[in-house]
């Protein structure tokens, strides 16, 4: 992508915002001034020009440090989307996000439970899910996880309802805690 703050790119807080009123979206922005997405939104912050979203306050809680490496790591990914999902019930997110994000549920939780939750429209808690998303810098590259970091392990007692794995590169605050695990109902 762009350089990592942009420098002297003329990308300022006021004309980020004639651009964002015009209709560009955050990434037209950033490709247009050669800045990362993050350096945009930096701008804006520092500005004081950001408002608050459900989606940006359920971003507080995604529960790794991923660094470039693997920001852009699918499973990653659908647990932002998760997040997403969790702040907003799904209202304004696109319909490829809720696809992936049922095509992830449907991995997690098995064929089996996943086609009953969507027969009885909620899951069943008392029925614990076949997988759980894990990620540590040591998981390398494979089928499907072309960077590495993250991977489908099966679940465990000590996974309770948790759609993640703790481990050592997991904060989970308690407010984490609460919106990572699995929704009561799925998209």
């Amino acid at each position: 992508m762009g350089r990592p703050n942009g420098g002297d790119s003329g990308a300022t807080p006021e004309v980020i915002m004639a651009l964002k009123r015009a209709g560009n979206s955050q990434r037209s922005i950033a490709q247009r001034f050669d800045v990362s997405e993050a350096a945009v939104s930096l701008r804006l912050g520092r500005a004081g020009l950001i408002d608050s979203t459900p989606r940006s306050d359920a971003m507080k809680h995604f529960p790794w440090k991923l660094g470039r490496a693997f920001h852009d790591a699918s499973l990653g990914k659908l647990v932002r989307n998760h997040l997403e999902f969790v702040a907003t019930n799904g209202h304004g997110m696109s319909e490829d996000k809720l696809k992936r994000l049922r095509a992830l549920y449907k991995k997690l939780l098995g064929e089996e439970q996943f086609a009953e939750a969507l027969e009885r429209g909620k899951l069943d808690p008392t029925t614990p899910p076949k997988f759980v998303v894990e990620f540590d810098p040591a998981i390398p590259p494979g089928k499907g996880n072309k960077t590495g970091g993250f991977a489908l392990v099966p679940w465990e007692e000590r996974d309770g309802d948790l759609l993640i794995r703790r481990n050592e590169h997991a904060e989970l605050s308690d407010d984490a805690l609460m919106v990572l695990r699995f929704p009561k109902r799925l998209p």
